[in-house]
């Protein structure tokens, strides 16, 4: 059995963020939300909320777990039909909607719930394009996303906070004390 606690904070943000938008959304759009709150909380307090990898994809940065979970894809099925317990695609129509009630497990911090507010609030009345040409795509709001040749290009957590303006040695502590607790 595969221990829930690494994939528990991906899911909470996801149904937090699907509950501020009547329980279902455009992925695409869930995806930018969840990568903008994760780099912000990584500028606050040098932790994501969701500790996912990330990608440059065509679309902007995506949050590698969580692309494969929405795809149906991912490599751990166990993980996967926990995930689609919860959550259902539609690839069509590029929606998410959470199909169990009252699923929250409560593991984010407040300051984690804040942070995605804030991101749910700023992209609620855009459309996913909006978002993608005017935060995913925009150097200004994140530098450090870059088209990639092929699918997808690894978008380091070093380049993230580089980008942030973190220094060479607070990059250096961040990515540390990040590889300690992803292997706890």
């Amino acid at each position: 059995m595969v221990k829930m606690n690494k994939y528990e904070k991906l899911f909470d943000a996801t149904a937090y963020i699907l509950y501020q938008n009547d329980k279902s959304m455009n992925y695409v759009k869930l995806i930018k939300e969840l990568y903008f709150a994760d780099r912000e909380a990584l500028k606050q307090k040098g932790f994501s909320i969701t500790g996912d990898e990330y990608y440059s994809m065509k679309e902007g940065p995506v949050l590698s777990t969580l692309y494969y979970l929405i795809k149906g894809k991912y490599s751990n099925l166990e993980i996967q039909k926990a995930w689609n317990e919860l959550f259902v695609t539609d690839i069509k129509t590029r929606s998410i909607s959470i199909i169990k009630d009252n699923f929250y497990k409560k593991s984010l911090s407040p300051n984690e719930k804040k942070i995605l507010d804030n991101y749910s609030s700023k992209f609620k009345d855009l459309t996913c394009e909006e978002v993608v040409n005017n935060y995913a795509h925009n150097p200004k709001f994140c530098p450090e996303w870059e088209k990639p040749i092929g699918t997808r290009k690894r978008l380091s957590l070093e380049t993230i906070l580089h980008y942030l303006d973190f220094s060479p040695e607070e990059i250096k502590v961040v990515i540390n004390e990040n590889n300690y607790y992803a292997n706890r």
